[in-house]
């Protein structure tokens, strides 16, 4: 389930990483508010009709289901300054918390695009992400459960929200420029951040000390996880918990791009297809 209908007068706005609130008044009356900078986690229950529980950094929660929302209301500026159209596939979008690797000196964003917290162990289904196709906006498609389709794209907004399947690559022209950097036109990444390139990618794993493999992955400063991927075949998605796959910006051939791929013994950048499904991590622009 997508939750753009929660957003619609949030990103009107993106000035500036400044505190908003979000007011949600539900049925029965009462009103429950919160400020985004206040929220540590987010979890779900009863897939039909979530249950959304917002875990506080003061340590209190709030709760409460969609079906019984009237409004929701902001006040304040955008927290997360994300491209106006983008479609969040978890209720209050990705948080914006920079980690640094202090090996490297880049600084990257703390966790997965549509990533409902920092990973607490590689397997840690919160922290997996959404699972975009290469050059792709952040239009729905990406959540683990949009629906598919078959029909190529003959435009980079192919205006709908389904997953391309049954081509190696979703858009029926050879666009290598959709994720090039931080003004690209499809880059998915909030104001400031862009697509790491593969070479950003190699220095990244090169510096991790607690080996070349998934645990290094997690033990890393960016605390990567085994996000699995969707696959272009059939849009079925396959290996969570056992590979981690992340899209660099860097093309590879005619519909092919890199990809960092992490498993329990190893770490390759990899070329495949650009139907594909893989995670997103993004980079800081400087």
């Amino acid at each position: 389930m997508k939750y753009f209908f929660l957003y619609v007068a949030m990103w009107t706005s993106m000035t500036g990483f400044a505190q908003y609130n979000q007011h949600i008044e539900l049925l029965n009356g009462s009103v429950v508010t919160h400020g985004v900078n206040d929220i540590d986690s987010i979890s779900f229950t009863n897939e039909g009709t979530p249950l959304y529980h917002l875990r506080l950094n003061d340590g209190s929660t709030l709760e409460y289901a969609l079906e019984d929302i009237e409004e929701v209301g902001f006040s304040g500026e955008a927290l997360h300054p994300y491209p106006s159209e983008t479609v969040h596939c978890i209720p209050v979008g990705t948080k914006v918390v920079e980690v640094l690797n202090p090996q490297t000196g880049r600084i990257w964003m703390d966790r997965n695009l549509g990533a409902s917290q920092v990973a607490t162990s590689p397997d840690d289904e919160l922290a997996y992400g959404d699972l975009y196709q290469w050059g792709r906006f952040s239009d729905g498609h990406q959540c683990r459960s949009s629906g598919t389709s078959s029909e190529q794209s003959a435009t980079v907004l192919p205006g709908d929200d389904l997953f391309i399947v049954g081509n190696s690559n979703w858009l029926s022209q050879n666009n290598t420029d959709l994720w090039q950097g931080a003004g690209a036109v499809n880059n998915p990444c909030p104001l400031g951040y862009r697509l790491p390139t593969e070479l950003e990618w190699l220095e990244e794993f090169s510096s991790w000390t607690e080996g070349l493999d998934a645990n290094g992955a997690y033990l890393s400063p960016l605390k990567l996880t085994l996000t699995g991927y969707r696959r272009m075949l059939d849009g079925e998605i396959i290996d969570e918990g056992i590979e981690g796959r992340y899209w660099s910006s860097t093309v590879a051939g005619v519909n092919g791009a890199m990809r960092l791929v992490l498993s329990e013994n190893s770490v390759n950048a990899l070329s495949v297809s650009r139907g594909n499904g893989s995670a997103v991590r993004c980079i800081k622009d400087e």
